[in-house]
């Protein structure tokens, strides 16, 4: 499994790393996604899904391992858009 963050489109970068794209069972870009709407870098990567805890989500997914064992239930709601964005942004306990 890799996974690709870039601070471009993901696709692009995904073509100019075929070689490794093409070499590994499961590859993931995230990247930028033209989604605004924040003025600071934490809701930046939030909103492009580049938070430390999205690319966990999708390790998780590629690896078929359990999100519960990895995050708390409220870092999983945040991940999937139904809780609070703050308890994987800033830290919030």
């Amino acid at each position: 499994t890799r996974i690709l963050l870039s601070h471009t489109r993901p696709e692009v970068m995904t073509g100019t790393l075929w070689p490794l794209v093409r070499s590994c069972e499961h590859w993931i870009g995230l990247g930028y996604r033209n989604r605004g709407g924040t003025l600071d870098e934490a809701g930046m990567l939030y909103a492009n899904r580049c938070n430390w805890a999205q690319v966990l989500a999708e390790y998780a997914k590629a690896t078929q391992t359990p999100l519960e064992s990895l995050m708390s239930t409220e870092e999983i709601a945040a991940v999937e858009g139904k809780g609070d964005p703050e308890f994987i942004l800033y830290g919030k306990f």
